[in-house]
């Protein structure tokens, strides 16, 4: 698996940085950024939901992958059809796997 910040993560409007730091030193979300000037309409608040997805990430990995350990003892009768493929696609997406 690949390893990332094992602190918190924390949305700080478009950064994401770590619990504690001064720094934001995981990611920004602003287009503005990368020399994305041209990329407009609802900059603020997609750019700031996107900072609270990306620092819930380590958690909704951990989530994942506890749901993924226990899906040999899901009835299909009790799940969406699909689910178990959804779920470790998207956790082998998540691993860049």
């Amino acid at each position: 698996m690949t390893q990332h910040t094992q602190a918190e993560w924390i949305a700080d409007g478009h950064w994401v940085t770590v619990a504690g730091d001064d720094i934001a030193d995981i990611c920004s979300c602003d287009p503005r950024h990368f020399r994305q000037h041209y990329i407009g309409g609802r900059l603020e608040a997609e750019t700031e939901a996107n900072a609270k997805l990306i620092a819930a990430a380590p958690e909704l990995l951990a989530v994942c992958l506890r749901l993924q350990e226990s899906a040999s003892y899901w009835s299909d009768y009790d799940v969406p059809i699909g689910i178990v493929d959804q779920l470790n696609a998207a956790i082998l997406k998540a691993q860049g796997n």
